[in-house]
């Protein structure tokens, strides 16, 4: 693991089986040879309001033309591959409209997210949410919006970001804000204490609210302070009893979930104690590039941190 590179970890929070009104995945995709893209994955969060076929096979394809475009780039130039990617992705779709597979058309809410080593770089369409928690605060950085109702230009923007120490990243298909009122989402969801706790309450929220449709992806960087303890599970299950199986108590969630399972061509390690400094300290936006427009997340939440630090007590 290169020196500055955080520990990320990840859980899924999807079904095992199909769904009869919609089609919704979330996925993981890691290179297929790690030693030519370390510290890097390519997550994929995809619903299509409609019976699954033939959406189902639309929502697949986004996610495999996305990871096999990536992955075919210069390791170099994640930023570059991912808007190629992207571009790529977008052909495909309105080749796919013009032959007449349309259902997916308006109907469909995806977020492809790049992590390269601590960066994310997320292209978001349709109902999509996404939070950011950083320093005890939630900021949303990625809001829904009504699907696109043109296949052209499906994933037009990127959004990017730097995931720090202690931050954790959450992403939901549609409908998450109507399932849980912005209360139960802050204080059972956003503001647990770990990723362990944050993932088993949202998913315990939509199994009691027969909110299977709802799926979700959560990302961490933890602190150094949390390194250690024992296995984290990747997926969490929906419609299955995995969830009874995975039981967390209060005396126990410290010493079991904080290990690092985003295993990337086998370079799981502790996080040293030269972390700290070798981090970046600041929400950095990206520059605009090529066809694609960039966003930097959290700026005006950063600087409120920041100032809020100035302030005499």
């Amino acid at each position: 693991m290169s020196e500055g590179i955080p520990i990320l970890r990840h859980v899924r929070i999807t079904n095992s089986g199909k769904l009869s009104d919609r089609y919704v995945t979330v996925q993981v995709k890691p290179p297929s040879d790690p030693t030519l893209h370390p510290e890097e994955q390519l997550f994929g969060l995809v619903e299509i309001e409609n019976p699954w076929f033939p959406t189902s096979q639309i929502g697949q394809t986004i996610i495999n033309t996305a990871a096999r475009e990536y992955y075919r780039g210069d390791a170099r130039e994640p930023l570059v591959n991912f808007e190629r990617a992207l571009k790529k992705l977008n052909e495909t779709l309105t080749q796919l409209a013009n032959t007449g597979e349309t259902d997916w058309v308006g109907k469909l809410h995806a977020a492809l997210v790049l992590r390269h080593e601590e960066e994310l770089h997320i292209a978001a369409v349709g109902g999509v949410a996404g939070w950011l928690v950083r320093a005890g605060k939630s900021t949303q950085t990625v809001v829904p919006q009504d699907s696109p109702s043109s296949s052209e230009h499906t994933f037009a923007s990127v959004l990017s970001g730097t995931l720090e120490p202690g931050d954790r990243f959450l992403l939901a298909s549609s409908g998450l804000t109507s399932v849980l009122s912005g209360a139960e989402l802050t204080a059972n969801v956003l503001m647990a204490r770990d990723l362990g706790q944050a993932a088993l309450h949202l998913a315990n929220l939509l199994r009691a609210k027969r909110a299977q449709w709802v799926n979700a992806l959560f990302l961490d960087a933890p602190s150094p302070s949390a390194a250690g303890g024992g296995p984290l599970p990747e997926t969490l299950y929906l419609d299955t009893n995995n969830l009874a199986n995975w039981r967390l108590t209060a005396g126990t969630a410290a010493q079991r979930l904080h290990t690092s399972v985003l295993t990337i061509g086998g370079w799981l390690q502790r996080l040293n104690d030269r972390l700290n400094q070798a981090m970046r300290q600041v929400v950095f936006p990206q520059a605009k590039r090529g066809w694609t427009v960039s966003r930097s997340w959290g700026t005006t939440q950063w600087q409120r941190i920041q100032e809020a630090k100035r302030r005499p007590q």
